[in-house]
């Protein structure tokens, strides 16, 4: 991978802990390299969710509206800058 063009993205809730995934799950090397990395914010699917998971859930996004970090919606503006960046 250290002789080829790459790029990383994630697609979370809270943008603001972009730099920290990137950086626990990607070797620095190689993170420094990338051509682009960023994140394209996230979705919470209630209807998906049962129980238990679907309280937590609604915690989260009730949390996630009140941060400006976070985003509850994939973001096409974050997704259009990404790939000018890798054209």
């Amino acid at each position: 991978l250290m002789r080829k063009k790459c790029a990383f993205f994630t697609c979370n809730c809270f943008t603001g802990q972009t730099d920290m995934y990137m950086k626990k799950n990607i070797p620095g090397e190689l993170l420094k390299k990338a051509i682009a990395t960023g994140s394209f914010g996230g979705e919470i699917p209630l209807e998906a969710q049962k129980g238990f998971d679907k309280l937590i859930m609604k915690l989260v996004a009730k949390r996630g509206t009140r941060s400006e970090n976070a985003k509850l919606h994939t973001s096409s503006e974050a997704i259009n800058k990404f790939a000018e960046k890798i054209r």
